[in-house]
């Protein structure tokens, strides 16, 4: 088993070294390097570190070095507007209508887009009739007439009251512990085959 084991573990080290290869790094990433190093120097002035970083900045892409904060407190609304529950209401005065386009059907004669092929049984296949394609009925593209409602109906709500029913305490004695004496488990003694 465990030379099993080790040839297993000899076979993954040796295809994983295939596909490891380790990366030549390239011209842009030994200069970022070298400025990343220019600015971390001691000896680099301070007016040069800030040119190098800007350069570095400029390197990788990076616009804006001092983005804006982002504020994560809560939002904070100058004025309220109550929330509208009821069904919504549309003022007919101001809507302008829309164009529809009328709807191209390609004609029946083009091969459809889907084709199923059955080989189930040649002796059979035979004697099975051809399933007739129809060609696919478009549904009209307007909606359902709507309704205009000057307001909103309002059923009416029924309130029932009732007396809830009482709450009926019964009172009972709890029932004594039973106190049960338990035998001693006595170690079995097992043959020295078995062992």
């Amino acid at each position: 088993m465990m030379k099993f084991l080790f040839a297993f573990a000899l076979v993954a080290v040796v295809s994983a070294e295939t596909f490891l290869k380790p990366t030549q790094p390239t011209q842009e990433m030994l200069e970022i390097q070298e400025i990343i190093a220019a600015i971390q120097s001691p000896s680099t002035h301070p007016v040069t570190a800030a040119a190098l970083e800007a350069h570095l900045l400029d390197l990788l892409g990076i616009s804006n070095p001092n983005p804006e904060p982002i504020a994560v407190g809560p939002a904070i609304v100058d004025t309220f507007e109550p929330i509208s529950v009821g069904p919504a209401i549309v003022d007919f005065d101001h809507v302008e209508p829309v164009d529809v386009a009328p709807v191209v059907t390609a004609p029946a004669s083009t091969s459809p887009l889907v084709q199923i092929i059955l080989n189930i049984n040649q002796a059979s296949s035979a004697a099975a009739t051809p399933v007739a394609v129809s060609p696919v009925v478009p549904s009209p593209a307007f909606p359902d007439v709507v309704q205009v409602v000057d307001h909103a109906p309002i059923d009416q709500v029924q309130v029932v009251e009732s007396a809830p029913e009482p709450v009926q305490v019964v009172e009972s004695a709890p029932e004594p512990v039973q106190v049960v004496d338990i035998m001693p488990v006595v170690p079995v003694v097992m043959p020295e085959t078995l062992n």
